[in-house]
């Protein structure tokens, strides 16, 4: 999400309009709301192969995916991460002559 604001200031001769740009910005807007609508959810791959997610195929021939939070590896449990993401605040003034 980006807050901007224009402000236009005072002419210089042979150079134009100057003007003053104020912002604000926030980076992952979802996260800084509630921690639970924006997670970094991710599989580690080393050196072996490892189901991501768990598939079947119910009796109508489709296929059903189950989820990721529910997701283990019977081999090694410490494949998989799933944590909150961060956002990010920034507050900005640029001077443009």
């Amino acid at each position: 999400m980006r807050i901007q604001q224009e402000i236009g200031l005072f002419e210089i001769p042979g150079l134009g309009q100057s003007r003053l740009n104020l912002y604000f910005d926030i980076e992952n807007l979802a996260n800084l709301l509630n921690d639970d609508w924006s997670r970094f959810e991710q599989a580690r791959f080393a050196y072996s192969n490892v189901a991501v997610d768990r598939v079947s195929i119910n009796a109508n021939g489709q296929y059903v995916y189950g989820s990721f939070d529910n997701f283990t590896d019977s081999v090694n449990p410490a494949t998989f991460n799933s944590q909150a993401s961060v956002y990010k605040i920034q507050l900005g003034v640029k001077l443009e002559f």
